[in-house]
């Protein structure tokens, strides 16, 4: 089914349809899946892919892809199935909003940062618009890493990085800050804090990272080829 999904043209149904009879003279068992269901049961099974979107914008993927197997005795009943046509579209459009919410969400969460990409995601999107707000700002390097890449292939370097981001970020989401920017070796985040006394103590949870990736340095094969000296971070 997903590889007619892939070759029929516009031209022809956008939903395509898949009957087996699991029991009795018209079983056709043609797919590992569909013995499976026999052996546990199984009398009837019928599938569906719903397509979304122009023929040729890959954005929207195949489809949907729906299955359904029932062990009543006599199988779907012909009203079952027209139901199910009926309802699949409409649902796969609220599960397609849905996706298209929450892959958003992810993207500008990952580009822009939690709070910034929840403004923009919520229409906050107009030029020269700014707001006050009290926060620790947050931002950390690897010393002596200019030196790694001049002696260093880019796969490694790559990893080390990759290594580094990754226990730094998931560090500071569980202590309530927030990743704006990779820049390099670096990065910049921030604490939302408004009151001098939220302000130290925005700088007391962002103390623990020293040590997460002191454990880093001293558990990871990977980075322990390299030199490393430290991780240099710095509060305002």
């Amino acid at each position: 089914m997903l590889r007619q999904a892939n070759t029929r043209t516009g031209a022809q149904e956008p939903w395509l349809h898949l009957r087996r009879h699991l029991t009795g003279p018209d079983a056709q068992l043609d797919f590992p899946v569909l013995e499976k269901f026999a052996a546990e049961g199984g009398s009837d099974y019928f599938a569906e892919i719903v397509r979304l979107g122009a023929e040729d914008d890959l954005s929207h993927g195949t489809g949907i892809a729906y299955s359904f197997a029932t062990d009543r005795p006599a199988g779907f009943h012909d009203d079952d199935l027209a139901l199910l046509k009926a309802a699949l579209p409409a649902l796969s459009l609220a599960m397609m909003s849905y996706a298209g919410h929450t892959i958003a969400s992810s993207l500008l969460a990952a580009y822009l940062g939690d709070d910034a990409g929840r403004r923009v995601h919520s229409g906050a999107i107009e030029r020269g618009s700014a707001e006050s707000l009290g926060a620790v700002l947050w931002y950390a390097d690897v010393r002596g890493f200019t030196d790694i890449a001049d002696v260093t292939a880019g796969g490694p370097v790559v990893e080390l990085l990759n290594d580094v981001f990754e226990t730094l970020t998931a560090s500071l989401r569980r202590r309530g800050g927030q990743v704006l920017k990779f820049m390099g070796d670096g990065m910049l985040a921030t604490f939302r804090s408004g009151t001098r006394a939220a302000r130290g103590s925005a700088v007391k949870r962002s103390m623990p990272l020293r040590r997460a990736i002191g454990t880093l340095w001293g558990h990871d094969g990977d980075c322990d080829e390299f030199e490393v000296e430290d991780l240099c971070k710095r509060l305002h």
